[in-house]
């Protein structure tokens, strides 16, 4: 079986699945907006929860492994990106 295949296939557990809709709730609040905007609110929370003790790298990864499967390849690019940019 192919990765792709197993992350389709898969069970979610309890905590998995809140964790996946909560994320889909917090990207469904950037629809519509300009990419300027969400990067700009991206940027000013990640500033934030830096200042704050409560984001560093391993939370942006963390972020993006959880979320990236629910994004295709350009999206996934795009993401790695600006975590990078990020960090």
């Amino acid at each position: 079986m192919d990765f792709k295949s197993f992350i389709k296939n898969r069970k979610l557990s309890d905590k998995d699945k809140q964790s996946e809709q909560e994320i889909k709730e917090k990207i469904k609040k950037f629809e519509g907006k300009s990419k300027s905007d969400i990067m700009s609110e991206l940027v000013a929370a990640v500033e934030k929860g830096k200042r704050d003790g409560t984001l560093n790298a391993a939370e942006l990864e963390n972020f993006y492994n959880r979320a990236a499967p629910m994004l295709n390849e350009d999206q996934r690019k795009k993401m790695r990106d600006i975590i990078e940019k990020l960090k």
